[in-house]
């Protein structure tokens, strides 16, 4: 019993400070980022493809002029937020496609999508057209790489998975190498939502995400990360879900991934989730 009375206070810790503690690393970046305009520019590196999966976080990167990306997966969820266990499997989708070297416009989706909660349930979940705008390119360990990333739901989706009222997200974006290199290196993510609640009405929430990657090569990449939402719905508390997986780079333009992580606090979340990916790049 003193074991989880400790794991509770823990947990209860995590949801009052982690959210401050991502938005003051961001602050902290933009602020080094715009103090350090001088400082000796990088040798350039080879063009690995760096997509957005896996992880609750997006990175600061964006495609490149002209540049067509694809990025899927398989997602198995386990959930008890219906009153009952229930399995759901989605099928993530992003299309991205550089306008600039900074500039990337892109369709997010759940993909489709089956809830099985006694009764099966098939349909897609909403499309989200949106942009990833990158403001300031890394400088090795002085300098991080800063964007902002936004989409619009319009009412899409079917059966269960439709979206009762318009949604929209915008999140300010941070990736810092930790050591001169690169091999170890942190992103997190802060933004702000208007949500659906499911009743044709929406509420406005925060949102934010850390990520710590371990890349002992260019075409290896290990992380642990968190993400959570508050409040994740309208009359709710805050959600704090748990991942950590490996990202495989064949080549220039091609990833495979693999992920697993839990619910941690909250009702709305995976517990747990499993997930695979693939990602190329044209």
């Amino acid at each position: 019993m003193l074991f989880i009375e400790k794991m509770k206070f823990i947990i209860r810790f995590l949801e009052t400070f982690l959210p401050l503690f991502v938005f003051l690393v961001l602050l902290g970046g933009v602020a080094s980022a715009f103090g350090q305009q001088t400082a000796t520019p990088a040798s350039p590196q080879p063009d690995y493809i760096n997509p957005d999966r896996p992880g609750f976080g997006s990175n600061s990167f964006t495609m490149g002029r002209g540049k067509f990306e694809i990025e899927m997966g398989l997602d198995y969820e386990i959930h008890d937020d219906l009153g009952v266990r229930n399995r759901q499997l989605y099928i993530p989708t992003s299309l991205r496609y550089g306008i600039n070297d900074r500039f990337e416009v892109r369709l997010d989706t759940n993909g489709a999508s089956l809830l099985d909660a006694g009764s099966t349930t098939i349909g897609y979940s909403p499309l989200g057209p949106g942009f990833k705008w990158h403001l300031l390119n890394p400088i090795s360990a002085v300098r991080p790489s800063v964007a902002i990333i936004g989409n619009y739901y319009p009412k899409t989706g079917s059966s269960a998975f439709a979206a009762t009222s318009p949604q929209a997200d915008l999140a300010l974006l941070v990736n810092y190498d930790l050591v001169k290199g690169g091999m170890y290196s942190m992103g997190p993510d802060f933004g702000i939502a208007e949500s659906d609640n499911g009743n044709g009405k929406t509420f406005f929430n925060l949102f934010y995400a850390m990520t710590i990657n371990y890349n002992p090569g260019p075409s290896a990449n290990w992380f642990i990360g968190c993400g959570g939402q508050n409040p994740e719905n309208e009359n709710g508390r805050n959600r704090l879900e748990v991942d950590a997986g490996y990202a495989w780079v064949i080549g220039l333009n091609t990833q495979y991934d693999i992920s697993f992580g839990t619910r941690v606090s909250g009702q709305n979340g995976a517990h747990p989730f499993l997930m695979v990916g693939y990602s190329y790049r044209f």
